[in-house]
């Protein structure tokens, strides 16, 4: 029979239940997510990856840097492109004011009203 290797993830779920005493379905509920999603979380190697969204439940309800959960469920090499996308996600999430500083930031046009090379962005 093959054996089957648990993800860091999936190691750090388990670990969680031992510490706090609890079962699946209660560190589901503490979580806020389905007993099935937490199944999923706790995979094997090869199985889909979590979402942003269960991740984040995940942190706060274990009071963990989410970066931490990220790089457990992306592994190293993914690890890029997952900080790439939790970025995006907090980005989308701020007031559309915000957003647009953002961009103009990124494309190095400085904030409306900011003076480069003797111009004013409006």
């Amino acid at each position: 029979m093959k054996s089957h290797k648990m993800t860091p993830l999936g190691q750090f779920i388990a670990d969680e239940l031992i510490r706090r005493n609890m079962s699946q379905n209660e560190l589901a509920r503490l979580i806020g997510v389905n007993s099935s999603t937490l199944t999923k979380a706790m995979r094997l190697e090869g199985a889909p990856e979590p979402t942003l969204t269960f991740l984040n439940k995940l942190a706060k309800a274990t009071e963990t840097d989410i970066s931490a959960l990220v790089k457990m469920a992306v592994g190293e090499s993914d690890m890029r492109a997952a900080k790439a996308m939790l970025i995006a996600k907090r980005i989308e999430a701020l007031p559309p004011e915000a957003q647009e500083m953002i961009d103009r930031m990124l494309l190095g046009l400085g904030a409306p009203g900011h003076k480069t090379g003797g111009q004013t962005n409006d």
